[in-house]
């Protein structure tokens, strides 16, 4: 169903498409196929990258660079094709915080905000909606983050055993 397969094996076929449906893309709807599914390559513009970042945004998929690198290649390499960098594509795409801090950071600050009961800012819910696509998807990896099960918090260390003085002896 290549265009140019049938232009060149069956041209009565490709002609007969374009001129009951006026292009070819049309053709293969009417037909039942998808145009952007049945080219071996397909075109990607500024919008298209923008429509995919709020389509992982709505799915609640993280949009770090390295995430998107290995799952969605085609999204990330058209991103830099088309602006040059990620940050910028997501900037482009209405995602204005791209936090400087890593992985690690937001997760404590994750954890002392609900250790200590109090809300979560709007920035730190953005940078964690980076890193992690969403507030639920955090809060369970502050459940399961070894690194960080095993570290100290404000709260712990404030909880740990009274100090112990040593008294000189004459």
């Amino acid at each position: 169903m290549f265009a140019g397969d049938l232009q060149d094996k069956h041209p009565y076929l490709y002609d007969q498409g374009i001129w009951i449906f006026g292009d070819w893309d049309k053709a293969l709807r009417a037909a039942g196929f998808d145009p952007e599914r049945m080219r071996l390559r397909s075109f990607w513009n500024g919008e298209k990258v923008v429509l995919g970042i709020r389509a992982l945004r709505k799915q609640n998929l993280p949009l770090y660079a390295k995430y998107v690198m290995k799952n969605h290649q085609n999204l990330f390499s058209e991103a830099l094709r088309q602006y040059g960098s990620w940050n910028k594509a997501l900037m482009a795409a209405g995602n204005a915080v791209i936090p400087r801090k890593t992985r690690l950071d937001l997760l404590r600050e994750l954890r002392e905000a609900v250790e200590s009961r109090r809300d979560i800012s709007q920035t730190l819910r953005s940078e964690i909606a980076y890193y992690f696509g969403s507030l639920r998807n955090a809060k369970i990896a502050l459940k399961t983050d070894a690194k960080l099960l095993s570290g100290w918090s404000k709260v712990k260390s404030s909880l740990s055993l009274p100090r112990c003085t040593v008294q000189k002896r004459n």
